[in-house]
């Protein structure tokens, strides 16, 4: 379900931000609806994790992963 979102919108030329924003609208809920109720191990976490950061960046990471996932006031991209 998610690589199918992922790979919908890999093909339009989004920014950064604009990518950003796809997950957090996007993706994030649906991982959250679906496993809400459910156990759900590190691992799984870790792959989904793994799976946003690489359609970020379209392959390996640019930027330190907390300076992502910081809040904005603090300069970083939220």
């Amino acid at each position: 379900m998610i690589k199918k979102l992922r790979a919908q919108w890999r093909r339009r030329n989004l920014t950064i931000l604009g990518k950003i924003q796809v997950i957090k609208s996007l993706i994030i809920p649906k991982f959250l609806y679906h496993l809400i109720n459910t156990i759900t191990s590190e691992t799984i976490v870790k792959e989904i994790n793994k799976l946003m950061f690489n359609f970020i960046w379209n392959g390996q990471d640019k930027m330190k992963r907390l300076a992502i996932i910081n809040d904005i006031y603090k300069g970083d991209l939220g």
